[in-house]
């Protein structure tokens, strides 16, 4: 019975190491696509403002596809292209952390279930000495 408990224990724990990898293989997708979708939304925002800020300069008669008018549009395209991207970046970094305790989590679930064959063979060895 001992033995039995031993590998029955072992692969429990092996089993809850690997639900907690794949929470966190899950977890790591979710920063990944959290950042994109905040990407968007910066994007549209974008958009809207500077729809906005060309409708206000048309109704004064403005030109807004030269000169200043234009190097603000591509100003504030650089800046959302590069905050996108800091997002996108560290949520990559993020996401690497998780993965990385994924596969520390893996790696005790396979110690958890040898060691539960470790604890089984001891038990049998010890009973017959």
């Amino acid at each position: 019975l001992g033995a039995f408990g031993s590998i029955t224990a072992g692969n429990q724990a092996s089993s809850q190491f690997n639900l907690q990898a794949g929470s966190q293989d899950i977890q790591a997708d979710v920063v990944r696509l959290n950042a994109i979708e905040r990407g968007n939304q910066l994007k549209r925002q974008l958009m809207v403002d500077l729809g906005s800020a060309n409708a206000s300069m048309a109704a004064r008669g403005l030109d807004v596809g030269s000169g200043t008018s234009r190097q603000i549009v591509e100003q504030s395209i650089g800046a959302v292209q590069t905050d996108v991207a800091k997002l996108e970046s560290g949520a990559e970094i993020s996401a690497t952390g998780i993965q990385t305790s994924a596969s520390r989590s893996r790696a005790s679930a396979s110690a958890a279930e040898y060691g539960g064959y470790v604890r089984a063979g001891t038990s049998l060895v010890g009973g017959f000495l």
